[in-house]
């Protein structure tokens, strides 16, 4: 079975052109790190990556069918010999690529030559001159728009306005997006993910990142959108709260406490794992209860030593029972 998925993947490969890779890779972007990707030169490459990271396998080739559906290449899909990965196409896969990031290869689908030379000279005061040259495609610019915190699934505001001036029936979509997103997001789950500790006696807080995988992963399940606020030391959470706070029914700040009693943080999940299999399934157990059973294992934890504990410390100002039904959209996690 292994080896006829690898004939699959080698069979797809060589169907694709250089320009399609990178299309690829852009769909990924929100699935592999940018380091990672900025190594990727071929499928191959990049389908090496996501088996790794156990996000597509002969068991599971869904992923590689949605890529390929989004990137309309049905004929291929059609082609592709194998009955059992056949089957997935169509209702039963699920969605793993983010409708924000298939609005932007949508634009970018429709978005000519010329179109793109004027959205560049519109960004000339914004970006370098570096990431605005003649080979720069848009894919590569909503990417950089992105590392400069001009573009994101909720800061569409700047690149409408773009759009706008370019081609004005195009700005419909987004404005189709955001309704549609409007209609199906309950809220935002803002994470604080604090790393660096370099400015008190206690160590760097290792492990973090495995914690804020686990948010990112299960935290949509229940039908939030993750907004991660990175690194925040100041006890005043508001700048860091902004502009979402009207929308925000969770935080979660993965930090260590000011009682903490080790500095050794072995990256073990506590809300984010517990959250999906308990606050998705149909008991309808609610928010609380969750939580008073996540503080319950999380003081059962050791480091490795097994001499050094987590001391949970929770503060609840609840007034009702939440209680968090499984979106009907979203895919369910293994």
């Amino acid at each position: 079975m292994d080896l006829e998925f690898q004939r699959v993947l080698l069979k797809v490969q060589e169907s694709l052109t250089g320009d399609e890779v990178q299309d690829l890779v852009f769909l990924c972007s929100d699935l592999l790190s940018l380091k990672d990707l900025s190594t990727v030169s071929s499928a191959g490459q990049l389908f090496s990556l996501l088996e790794k990271r156990n996000q597509l396998s002969c068991e599971d080739p869904s992923l590689l069918l949605e890529l390929l559906r989004i990137m309309k290449r049905n004929s291929l899909i059609r082609n592709l010999t194998s009955d059992d990965y056949k089957q997935t196409n169509g209702t039963t896969y699920s969605q793993q690529i983010s409708p924000y990031r298939q609005l932007l290869y949508e634009l970018s689908e429709s978005i000519c030559e010329q179109d793109l030379k004027n959205i560049k000279f519109l960004l000339l005061k914004t970006l370098s001159r570096k990431k605005l040259e003649k080979d720069t495609t848009l894919l590569q610019l909503f990417l950089d728009m992105e590392k400069e915190d001009l573009l994101g699934e909720h800061n569409l505001d700047v690149l409408q306005k773009i759009i706008a001036d370019i081609n004005p029936s195009l700005e419909k979509r987004i404005i189709q997006y955001k309704t549609e997103r409007y209609e199906r997001e309950r809220g935002f789950c803002l994470i604080i993910n604090n790393y660096d500790f370099s400015a008190c006696t206690l160590g760097n807080r290792e492990g973090t990142d495995i914690d804020k995988g686990y948010s990112d992963a299960h935290v949509p399940t229940v039908g939030l959108s993750a907004v991660d606020r990175g690194q925040h030391g100041h006890p005043d959470w508001s700048a860091a709260m902004q502009p979402h706070t009207q929308q925000t029914v969770m935080h979660c700040v993965l930090s260590y406490s000011s009682l903490s009693v080790g500095s050794d943080h072995t990256g073990q999940p506590s809300l984010p794992t517990r959250i999906n299999p308990v606050a998705s399934s149909p008991r309808g157990i609610d928010l609380l209860s969750i939580l008073t059973q996540v503080n319950s294992d999380v003081s059962k934890k050791t480091d490795k030593s097994g001499l050094r504990k987590q001391m949970p410390q929770p503060e609840f100002t609840l007034t009702k029972r939440v209680v968090f039904p499984p979106p009907k959209t979203h895919r369910p996690l293994p």
